[in-house]
């Protein structure tokens, strides 16, 4: 666990100062490195078992991953089940993530802040939504199998 940290917060620094330099929409090969970025204009509206803000998500090798936004009384993701892992970095707002396993009976709650991070293993159902009035907007990375 401790291996998997330290990989997975070396990867969301070096993604986050990837993020700063240049644009999601407009990937640019840098040497060895393909960065991206976004902008506000990149968001647009999708369905998640429920309306979210989604931009444009990177596609790579081996990853795919994306910035997700939900405005508080607008956005909801409800029920939705993750048949991948996925890694999940807070980047702005607050917002609450409840989440459960098969066969789905019992459930939990987490209060997220922005610096919160945390992975969803395969099979797990949750639900996000905004509790602060800025939007609750979070990174996602998912490992090709």
């Amino acid at each position: 666990m401790k291996n998997f940290l330290i990989r997975f917060l070396s990867g969301v620094a070096v993604f986050s100062a990837c993020l700063s330099i240049s644009s999601l929409s407009n990937a640019d090969d840098h040497g060895p490195l393909k960065v991206f970025s976004t902008s506000e204009s990149d968001f647009e509206e999708m369905d998640s078992n429920g309306p979210v803000m989604v931009a444009p998500m990177m596609s790579i090798p081996g990853m795919t991953g994306g910035i997700a936004r939900l405005e508080k009384g607008r956005h909801k993701v409800s029920n939705w089940t993750h048949w991948y892992g996925e890694a999940v970095y807070v980047t702005q707002g607050t917002g609450n993530l409840t989440a459960s396993v098969p066969p789905f009976v019992d459930s939990k709650t987490y209060h997220l802040n922005v610096g919160d991070f945390f992975y969803i293993p395969v099979s797990t159902r949750v639900s996000f939504e905004a509790t602060s009035q800025e939007p609750f907007e979070f990174f996602f990375a998912i490992p090709a199998d």
